[in-house]
This record gives structure tokens, sequence and C-alpha cells, in this order.
């Protein structure tokens, strides 16, 4: 795995992206760090929560992949979303968020990767 990307050994309902303008300059997704990742099952919800930080010299807006697997590495479900909603992160700052998937019978193991990057128009 790669910058911006997490695999662990061990949905929330889908909503639409944010208005996002153009990829903030300079800024890619490499220069976002994902980690202290964790998972916790309750009930009929499956909870990842992470920290991402953003490396970039101006404010960024960032979509991550969470995908829930089967202990054959077969794909139960994916689910993208904008942790920070319609704001920007903060140059050089971190962000923790939390991910809320149903629970998919099944679940072994998820991947969280950082799939895009936009400034957010304020």
């Amino acid at each position: 795995n790669g910058p911006g990307a997490y695999q662990s050994s061990g949905p929330t309902p889908s909503t639409s992206a944010p208005d996002r303008s153009k990829s903030p300059t300079g800024c890619t997704v490499s220069d976002i760090g994902l980690d202290k990742l964790r998972e916790r099952v309750e009930r009929d919800w499956i909870f990842i929560a992470g920290r991402l930080t953003n490396n970039c010299a101006s404010p960024t807006g960032v979509q991550i992949k969470v995908a829930i697997y089967d202990a054959n590495d077969n794909i139960l479900t994916v689910h993208d979303s904008w942790p920070a909603s319609i704001n920007n992160i903060p140059p050089h700052s971190d962000y923790p968020f939390e991910d809320m998937i149903q629970h998919v019978d099944g679940f072994a193991k998820y991947d969280v990767r950082v799939l895009d990057v936009k400034t957010c128009r304020q």
C-alpha cells in the first residue's frame, strides 16, 4: 500500500458529493496522510475511524474510499465519502474522521484510500 492507502486485517447511506472546484494547485492524493485507522462493529454497523493529514500548502477537501472485504478478499461493499463534508481541511493540519457503513455478513477486513483532493467552494 502506498501513501493514502491502508488495509486492515480485521454503508453509510450513499450521499452525493459536495460541489467541488479544481484540485488545489500542486496538491495531490499523495500529499494526504492517512493513519490511526481502527474499526469497531456495533449492532448493524461497521465504524471505520482514522486521521487524515493535509500536507498541502492550501486548504483542501479530501475524498476517501472504504472497501469492505470477506476473508477470501471478495469485495462486499464500497463507500466513497468526503469526511469533512463541504469543508476544506486547513493546510498542514490533521482531521479525524469516522465512516459508518451498514454491516455486511462475512466482513473480515477493510481498506481505506484517499481517492481525490479538491478545493471546496466556500
